[in-house]
């Protein structure tokens, strides 16, 4: 699915354009389709209505991931040893692809996962950095947050 994913964004992804991402892009797409499942699942498990768009298209849409009764989220892969929420600077700002909401999900050890709500006035608030191909708002994550019934899931 992530090399379907890259060929088929490879005219936005490439050489040169504003979206390059290197070599990485396919490692990029494995990590962002592994988070956008896990995240349906953990909907899935709770038995939460929700919408999603689709895993693979012919091109990177600006729709939100998943719409759950009418808010809008980005769902967002974190490595297994990352300590930092990214979301992309000119993504975030761009008007058509706003959401209310995004949705960490830090893939852990032992095929679990911790997940983290962001709301997108909060992400406004972090630090940008300039990162390897592209600037990003990036954020600690901090285990300090509320922690909800469903076991893994932290919010501010």
């Amino acid at each position: 699915m992530a090399q379907l994913r890259t060929k088929l964004s490879a005219d936005v992804y490439s050489v040169g354009s504003e979206g390059y991402r290197g070599k990485q892009e396919n490692n990029i797409s494995y990590l962002g389709i592994l988070g956008e499942l896990v995240a349906q699942n953990f909907l899935i498990e709770n038995n939460i209505p929700f919408e999603s768009a689709l895993i693979v298209d012919t091109q990177p849409l600006p729709e939100p991931d998943i719409t759950i009764d009418g808010i809008k989220m980005d769902v967002k892969a974190v490595k297994p040893n990352t300590y930092d929420l990214y979301v992309n600077y000119k993504a975030h700002l761009n008007e058509k692809k706003k959401c209310e909401f995004y949705w960490f999900v830090k893939l852990e050890d032992n095929h679990k996962a911790s997940h983290y709500l962001a709301s997108y006035s909060e992400v406004n608030n972090w630090t940008v950095k300039e990162l390897r191909y592209t600037k990003a708002f990036v954020n600690k994550i901090k285990r300090n947050h509320t922690q909800h019934e469903n076991n893994g899931v932290f919010t501010s």
